[in-house]
């Protein structure tokens, strides 16, 4: 037999549904050997009182393997990590899918090897748009143990007649209680597609207000109803956007390729540094006004990406479509100017905006609650979700990257008053917010090391590299590298209230 093997460090692992294909689809491989349960961290404080958990070398010892054995599925102290929910996900003992292309039918598989599912109830909710809007009870058969069946679709056909995407979410929970929990405990939940309900006929949309525009040889602002934008031509980037005398963004956006390294980006970490992705500065060729119209401007941004003392990384070029209603669109066109590229594969991919501090309310329809990234999203199941972005953050022992939110549809970022941000996925995002810079994270070692900022780091990926089980294992599977080649990707900005 061969043995499946994962390293739970930090971020991770990832690719844990491909391990338990190959382990389902093979009897005599073993699996579910993960190094480890806990974190064995120490609980201590620095002299100014702050809490934090101490690994080796924190007490003068030599030699040492630094943050090693901060390796579990749960924090020290024993709250899980998002490994061990998504775990709990991939090992699940009863597996729901879609039987029939337009998932009028479902097949239930019963993965004990000795229960049959009497002991369970099941439940399912109807979402249209990430909100339930039908519930009710499925009646289970008494399906024996190893064996499959197939059941209608119990949502009523006139339910899914209103516009919109839809998904069935069904729970599985211990109908009495047992030895190791009570009565409710939840032991399985899937999610299911459902095919969208057709789309209503197009109406032509009301002309959208005509746009002012002022033209300066360092600037380029453009003012609507109840908005007002201004680029910088030097930097390329948008220098004020104020929308109902509020300002919305300190800064950005701009490409972002670097992401604080995880514990299992270590071995990366080098070739990444050594690539410059850490350190890449921004040199604006020409910031212009590419096409004109009454209600719709075209801005055009070229730019070079290179880091110090090293050749120039990528070309980037931006188009920017401002509408009359406040809406922009951009489009960015990232091509790596290195050929033969030295990388094989890149961190992140996607744009980078400094909101002001006040914006700490999010709201997301994509994948959650909790964060979940391309090679571990199996547990986060789309909805509508919300919370304050310090809520989005995961306080890692050795700070890195965190609280990414993947298939994102729309994001929100608004004030106590409703007044914020929204950007739309063309069609989608990987989305974080923090009220902590990538460089600090990066840079940490411990969770003192962090510095709150007076602002909120909005990150719009259009991809993330996987995140793998590499501190002590294998790279991510091919399918989850992201590979450095020329990329285009959209996505939509707007101005909300009461969002």
């Amino acid at each position: 037999f061969m043995c499946e093997y994962a390293h739970a460090m930090g971020q991770g692992p990832g690719n844990l549904k491909e391990y338990w294909d190959a382990i389902r689809a093979h009897p005599r491989l073993l699996g579910g050997c993960i190094w480890e349960w806990v974190d064995h961290g120490i609980r201590r404080r620095t002299e100014r009182g702050e809490e934090y958990m101490a690994y080796g070398g924190d007490f003068g010892d030599k030699p040492n393997d630094g943050n090693f054995c901060i390796d579990g599925l749960c924090f020290p102290d024993r709250i899980p990590h998002t490994g061990l929910i998504e775990y709990k996900k991939i090992i699940e003992p009863v597996n729901v899918e879609a039987a029939s292309p337009d998932a009028s039918r479902l097949r239930i598989t019963n993965r004990y090897f000795f229960l049959s599912l009497a002991h369970l109830r099941a439940s399912w909710a109807l979402l249209r748009n990430g909100e339930v809007v039908r519930e009710g009870t499925l009646s289970l058969p008494n399906l024996p143990a190893g064996s499959a069946t197939e059941l209608p679709l119990p949502v009523p056909p006139e339910a899914l007649r209103p516009v919109g995407e839809y998904f069935l979410n069904i729970e599985f929970a211990l109908s009495e209680s047992a030895s190791w929990a009570s009565a409710g405990h939840v032991v399985a939940r899937a999610q299911v597609a459902l095919p969208r309900s057709p789309a209503p006929e197009a109406r032509p949309a009301p002309a959208a207000p005509e746009l002012a525009i002022e033209e300066t040889p360092a600037t380029l602002a453009f003012s609507g109803r109840d908005f007002r934008l201004v680029f910088d031509r030097r930097t390329g980037t948008l220098s004020a956007w104020e929308f109902l005398g509020t300002r919305l963004l300190l800064s950005g956006p701009r490409l972002n390729v670097w992401r604080a390294p995880t514990d299992n980006d270590k071995r990366m970490k080098l070739e990444w540094i050594a690539a410059g992705l850490d350190r890449l500065q921004h040199r604006v060729n020409d910031t212009r006004i590419v096409a004109r119209e009454p209600a719709c401007i075209t801005v055009a941004v070229e730019s070079v990406l290179a880091a110090y003392s090293l050749r120039p990384a990528f070309r980037c070029d931006y188009l920017y479509r401002i509408h009359g209603n406040g809406e922009v669109e951009i489009e960015t066109h990232v091509l790596p100017l290195r050929n033969p590229p030295p990388l094989a594969h890149l961190p992140r991919l996607g744009l980078q905006m400094r909101l002001p501090g006040a914006f700490d309310r999010m709201v997301w329809y994509g994948r959650g609650p909790h964060e979940s990234y391309v090679d571990r999203k199996e547990s986060a199941f789309v909805g509508l979700y919300r919370g304050t972005v310090q809520e989005q953050f995961v306080n890692y022992v050795y700070p890195q990257e965190n609280g990414n939110k993947s298939d994102v549809r729309w994001v929100a970022l608004t004030d106590l008053r409703g007044i914020g941000l929204r950007a739309e996925g063309m069609p989608l995002l990987n989305v974080s917010a923090h009220h902590y810079s990538t460089e600090n994270l990066t840079q940490a070692l411990h969770t003192y090391d962090l510095v709150r900022l007076d602002e909120t780091i909005l990150n719009l990926d259009h991809a993330h590299c996987g995140l793998g089980s590499n501190s002590c294992g294998p790279l991510p599977l091919d399918a989850y590298l992201l590979k450095p080649v020329e990329t285009r990707f959209s996505l939509r900005l707007r101005p909300v209230a009461d969002a």
